[in-house]
């Protein structure tokens, strides 16, 4: 799986191998850019939030919506695969 410590295995493209995305964002390429820290193209792909919150609604710049402080630096409070809240 992809990762903060694992950039060797982050898609640029939401056409790339990635089966367990919903058929929806698979069937539609989503560009995925990170840039200074900003996951959000990234994290979209899979991680949407049910209730909107703290400006989920803002689009991350590849057509999706749904998490938070996008355009800053996600690693300020995320890692990938932590279990517990500041987790993705």
């Amino acid at each position: 799986m992809h990762g903060t410590d694992n950039t060797r295995l982050i898609i640029d493209n939401s056409l790339k191998g990635v089966t367990q995305l919903d058929q929806s964002i698979r069937e539609t390429p989503h560009r995925v850019i990170i840039k200074n820290g900003d996951y959000s193209q990234l994290c979209v792909l899979c991680h949407q939030m049910k209730v909107i919150l703290d400006d989920g609604d803002l689009e991350t710049g590849n057509g999706l919506s749904g998490v938070h402080e996008v355009g800053s630096d996600c690693r300020t409070c995320h890692t990938h695969g932590e279990a517990v809240q500041a987790g993705l």
